[in-house]
């Protein structure tokens, strides 16, 4: 069970279409041994999530979660999977995963994204605002940043925090080369 677990942790690592499919198919030959492996349910819903296939991901999250609901990394990619259509639930998720991890980078991301989607805009831009001091290459949040702004009367800043991303985003591929 052990070397399946493995071979799915690598598929999801090469971080390709046909890696998500291995990595489904050893979470299934895991699963049909010990439907109640956590490893096996979380590596799977991040398959189906990559896959595309969020509905199915979410009930895997869930089962992650309430197998292991100490991991943070569970919660996030649960409210993921569930932010498009359900960015509330999402939002509890993202703040279970922050009750497990305060500094959780990840949840606290999504969880800046998911308020601003559902009117929590200045929660968002308090979150997005630390974030960013904290991590000033990471293009994202400038961006997620000046998209809450641009509801606010803040229209210069969430200009700045647009540019600002653009300037990282290509840093970050100048670097690349």
């Amino acid at each position: 069970m052990n070397k399946l677990l493995e071979q799915a942790r690598q598929a999801l690592e090469a971080n390709t279409k046909q890696g998500d499919a291995d990595a489904l198919a050893a979470c299934d030959d895991v699963l049909q041994l010990d439907l109640s492996n956590p490893h096996a349910t979380f590596m799977a819903g991040t398959a189906l999530y990559r896959m595309e296939q969020h509905g199915l991901a979410a009930i895997m999250f869930n089962t992650a979660s309430q197998l292991n609901p100490g991991v943070p990394a569970i919660w996030n990619n649960y409210a993921i999977s569930l932010r498009e259509y359900h960015p509330k639930d999402a939002i509890h998720l993202l703040r279970k995963a922050l009750e497990c991890d305060p500094h959780h980078y990840e949840a606290q991301k999504n969880l800046a994204a998911c308020l601003g989607r559902v009117g929590g805009r200045d929660e968002a831009i308090a979150i997005n605002t630390k974030l960013m001091a904290e991590n000033p290459d990471d293009h994202d949040i400038p961006y997620n940043l000046a998209l809450d702004l641009l509801h606010t009367d803040d229209w210069d800043r969430a200009f700045d925090c647009y540019r600002y991303s653009e300037g990282n985003a290509q840093r970050m591929s100048e670097n690349a080369l």
